[in-house]
């Protein structure tokens, strides 16, 4: 607990490194413990400044090199922080779940802030930390948590129930296996 943020500082130097927060007010806690770590480009910080106070959580992060993304934030800006991470030589996202809602994220490093309480969420956990590692990109991945629960549940296997409204449909689902 007490090198959470310098591992995370020293992991996310070298590699893409997510940082999953509960909430975005979790993510403003973050923001005055946490290191600079490479420039953004300018012309974006600078045209989102322009739309937002300057004292906006995004904003100080964007100028420490760090990338957010929230579901709090407008769908252009959410969608340029998930360009930029995935496209560019920026490292460090930090989120809350809305990253995991039908969004491609890969990345080799996953820290779970210690906000994250996912012991009665199964389908959540497996869903976040399947971000860390990916076939084709990061062939291994690397989970940091504070929570020894984390372990327990990734071993747990989940059975999710379908509800077909076509009998054709069904023979596809299970041909899918």
């Amino acid at each position: 607990e007490e090198d959470f943020y310098q591992t995370l500082s020293s992991v996310a130097k070298n590699n893409k490194t997510i940082l999953y927060c509960k909430t975005p007010a979790d993510i403003s806690n973050v923001e005055p413990v946490i290191e600079t770590f490479s420039n953004i480009p300018t012309e974006f910080i600078n045209s989102v400044e322009k739309e937002f106070h300057p004292e906006w959580t995004v904003i100080k992060l964007l100028k420490k090199g760090i990338l957010t993304h929230h579901g709090l934030m407008p769908k252009y800006i959410q969608n340029k922080m998930i360009n930029i991470f995935n496209n560019e030589k920026y490292n460090l996202l930090i989120g809350t779940n809305s990253i995991s809602e039908g969004i491609n994220t890969p990345t080799k490093n996953l820290f779970l802030h210690e906000s994250c309480d996912m012991k009665n969420k199964k389908l959540l956990i497996k869903n976040t930390i399947g971000r860390a590692g990916r076939l084709g990109k990061y062939p291994i991945g690397h989970i940091f948590s504070v929570d020894n629960e984390i372990t327990t549940i990734d071993n747990e296997k989940i059975i999710i129930k379908l509800a077909v409204s076509e009998e054709k449909n069904l023979k596809e689902i299970e041909d899918s296996k």
